[in-house]
């Protein structure tokens, strides 16, 4: 009875972590609002020193994010090494809070580079120390459902827009204000966007300060941290050694590539886009002869946006499941084949009203974030928790090339092909990935569990002993 009475007690303690380590991602998830305050802050700066920005050339600040991710990313599992995880989950935090705090003041510098320094630079270096942490912690809890309880942690940040999208529209546009030319005017309205900034910082730092509180690493975790002997060279050459001597690690990273160039460019763009296309549920009375179809509103765009990161949170779960069921291989398989399609259908939203788009847009969040679920679970799968928490970080050195990609390239291609090409142009990344992975193994922890006979055989000093 003592015994059941103490696993029961356990598993509380690892559900209330799971949802501390939820509540982190969360927050973090605001990366996903990115395509609704874009269209804020670039209305703000044109009307405060850069009256010629385009949402096209504000996308650095999304590219800046991600090459500060692709570069830090790689070392966040030495940070961690050397710091422990939740030290690094609160410093992680604290940084990004800070990097959305000063964007209040770079916004009236009249500097894009700035606005990119602290809205992608300081915001990402932040995210990407805390990120991996609840990440390990919560699998470390339920090892047997190392896929699904993936999907509920990294669910927060896939599910974070759905509160943060709501949250800045009430406070910058309550009155539901209308751009003028793809851009909004109102200077009451922009005077807000600063302030916001402001409002978010406070309350993401509140909700990660509790966090800190309902998070609890296992003692068994924790020992094996303190145990570890291996120099921080072994460490970095052993890590490099497995993963460069694996082919899984080259399809995951080209696998990672072209999702994430997706994400990026789908969640970035999809406002945007979305202010171009004419409703058809209303009369012709705007424009300036007031006789002009009508754009899909500000709150309809806001409102699909927030129910996008309910079929972001719902994707990582649905798909870690899936995994848990089947294998990664099919998983992504299914997953990449269905997310070609209807990112190149995208165009024809156009012609199909606001509905088509708000149901085009779900389907695309149901499927592009269910990767972000599925890789961090395959790599544990595939180099164990020992190394594989680092070697995911090493999966986003991906960053690196595709933002410098993202950032050079898209305006132009907007400018020379339109929305239409710009999203057939998405959807050939897709279909590479759907090629890469039919070469991923279909159990690659068969040849871990070999590995790991033979540790056992030649000596007891492995690593792999010690998860085993």
């Amino acid at each position: 009875m003592a015994v059941l009475q103490n696993i029961s007690e356990i598993r509380w303690r690892g559900v209330i972590t799971v949802f501390g380590c939820f509540l982190v991602h969360l927050t973090l998830g605001s990366f996903y609002s990115f395509g609704n305050m874009l269209t804020y802050m670039v209305s703000y700066m044109r009307k405060h020193g850069l009256p010629d920005l385009t949402y096209g050339e504000f996308i650095v600040v999304n590219s800046a994010w991600g090459f500060t991710q692709g570069i830090v990313t790689p070392f966040s599992g030495f940070i961690v090494r050397l710091i422990g995880l939740k030290k690094a989950i609160f410093l992680g935090c604290t940084i990004f809070s800070i990097g959305t705090a000063t964007t209040y003041f770079t916004l009236d510098s009249g500097n894009l580079m700035l606005v990119a320094l602290t809205y992608g630079v300081t915001q990402a270096f932040g995210e990407v120390i805390a990120l991996i942490p609840p990440m390990t912690i919560a699998m470390s809890w339920f090892p047997e459902k190392r896929a699904l309880v993936t999907g509920l942690v990294v669910g927060g940040f896939g599910g974070g827009s759905f509160i943060w999208n709501q949250v800045q529209t009430a406070i910058i546009n309550p009155d539901n204000i209308g751009v003028v030319d793809e851009y909004f005017e109102d200077e009451e309205m922009l005077n807000r966007v600063p302030t916001v900034m402001l409002i978010l910082a406070a309350t993401y730092f509140s909700i990660q300060c509790l966090c800190m509180f309902l998070i609890q690493v296992p003692e068994d975790l924790e020992q094996n941290g303190e145990e570890e002997n291996e120099t921080f060279k072994s460490f970095l050459v052993n890590v490099l050694k497995t993963a460069l001597s694996r082919k899984e690690f080259y399809i995951l990273w080209a696998c990672r590539f072209c999702m994430q160039l997706i994400t990026q460019c789908v969640s970035g763009f999809y406002k945007a886009y979305g202010l171009t296309i004419d409703d058809l549920s209303l009369e012709h009375t705007c424009g300036p002869d007031g006789s002009s179809p009508c754009k899909i509103d500000d709150h309809f765009l806001s409102t699909v946006g927030a129910f996008s990161s309910l079929f972001n949170c719902a994707s990582r779960i649905l798909f870690g499941f899936v995994m848990d069921k089947t294998s990664y291989k099919t998983t992504v398989i299914i997953e990449t084949i269905l997310l070609s399609i209807f990112v190149a259908s995208l165009p024809a939203t156009a012609s199909g009203g606001k509905i088509m788009f708000a149901g085009w847009i779900w389907a695309i969040y149901l499927l592009f974030p269910a990767i972000f679920a599925l890789q961090p679970a395959v790599t544990t799968q595939t180099f164990g928790y020992k190394y594989g928490g680092t070697i995911y970080g090493l999966l986003f050195t991906c960053d690196l090339v595709l933002n410098p990609i993202v950032g050079a390239t898209s305006q132009p291609l907007l400018d020379a092909t339109g929305w239409s090409g710009y999203f057939y142009s998405l959807a050939c990344f897709g279909a590479v990935a759907v090629l890469v992975n039919f070469f991923f193994p279909r159990n690659p922890s068969a040849v871990e569990r070999r590995k790991s006979n033979e540790a056992e055989i030649n000596g007891p000093s492995s690593s792999l002993q010690k998860e085993n």
